[in-house]
């Protein structure tokens, strides 16, 4: 309903404006959670204007960037806090607050990209086309993951459970195109 009302062009047009690449953190968490309700349930429809837009505008390689700069910042913070062998809690409790929400809703919104098997958008993510530069999310993904493995406790659960869940989107993609290929 929505969608009606041009809300997926609202949205990619911000996210992708690269006059502002540091929206503040409610602003882009309101907009990622607009995008996650546009997304639920495997909408093709908004799939499919989000891969037009994709290979219509070449800003679109700044929604990418943002998305692969939330993952891969959050992954330095946290071999940061290794490195410097500070008390993992206070170190969450100061720079996070928002932190983990904007990255768990990052990551479900690409899970949400990916999810329903639209190939044509599937393919656009692992390798933006019409783009200078290509970021590599399920790369940058895996390597948060990683990150994770010095800070397993309660408080990452959530943000550990999405990564896994949108690297099996992910590698859901493989499988089918996989499939596609043997049949």
């Amino acid at each position: 309903m929505l969608d009606k009302y041009d809300a997926t062009k609202m949205l990619l047009t911000v996210l992708s404006d690269a006059s502002n690449p540091f929206l503040d953190g409610e602003i882009l968490n309101n907009f990622l959670k607009l995008g996650i309700k546009l997304l639920e349930g495997g909408n093709n429809k908004i799939q499919k204007n989000i891969y037009n837009y994709c290979v219509t505008f070449q800003r679109s390689e700044v929604l990418f960037a943002k998305f692969y700069n939330i993952i891969t910042s959050h992954s330095t913070r946290l071999k940061k806090t290794k490195a410097l062998d500070l008390d993992s809690e206070f170190v969450v409790e100061e720079y996070f607050q928002l932190g983990p929400i904007i990255l768990e809703n990052t990551l479900r919104l690409l899970q949400l990209f990916t999810e329903g098997h639209y190939l044509d958008l599937q393919n656009y993510i692992r390798h933006q086309t019409n783009s200078r530069n290509n970021y590599d999310l399920v790369s940058s993904v895996i390597e948060l993951l990683r990150s994770y493995l010095d800070h397993m406790n309660q408080a990452n659960y959530e943000s550990i459970m999405r990564c896994l869940d949108t690297l099996a989107e992910f590698v859901q993609v493989n499988q089918v195109l996989y499939f596609r290929l043997m049949s």
